[in-house]
């Protein structure tokens, strides 16, 4: 299929999701560890409570742009549903783009389980284990760069090219 040109609502999200991917795994990179993720996220010091902040909120903005994309791949796929898509719960998006052959099975079960795991922090008790958060942290980090892959090859058969260029991120 001949390229066609990438709309506005395709590549600022894209651009947006491979800086926060490369926020998230660089930041990530900044803890030794589980424990040293728990301890900064409930250390009495606001920069280390601010830095696990940081990285969680990394993870969150990574999924949520894999979420969004995947409306707008549905939507190019389905340009009659389009408006429907938009609209679409984040569980019922990876259901779509399972069924449609754009992720594989083991790409949604990872996507829903971060997808889970994401739900019961903002609806569960209003105190989350930071142990929690690391795992789910961790398991966005190691999941995304498949689901990623599965959502550029998915664009490219709607015949939208997107180029996986990561942004180089400069160290203080």
């Amino acid at each position: 299929m001949r390229s066609r040109v990438v709309p506005g609502s395709v590549h600022v999200p894209w651009t947006d999701l491979l800086a926060k991917r490369a926020l998230l795994h660089e930041h990530l990179g900044t803890f030794r560890g589980e424990e040293d993720f728990t301890a900064k996220a409930t250390s009495s010091r606001v920069s280390d409570r601010r830095d696990a902040a940081a990285l969680e909120r990394f993870a969150e903005e990574v999924f949520n742009i894999y979420v969004d994309l995947s409306r707008e791949l549905l939507g190019a796929t389905n340009p009659d549903d389009h408006a429907a898509l938009r609209n679409l719960p984040a569980d019922a998006v990876l259901r779509q783009l399972r069924e449609q052959g754009l992720i594989s099975a083991s790409v949604f079960e990872d996507m829903d389980s971060i997808r889970e795991v994401r739900n019961s922090w903002q609806h569960g008790a209003s105190f989350v284990p930071a142990v929690a958060v690391w795992r789910g942290v961790t398991e966005t980090e190691r999941t995304i760069d498949r689901a990623l892959g599965a959502l550029q090859r998915g664009f490219e058969r709607e015949g939208y090219a997107l180029d996986m260029d990561f942004p180089e991120l400069k160290r203080d």
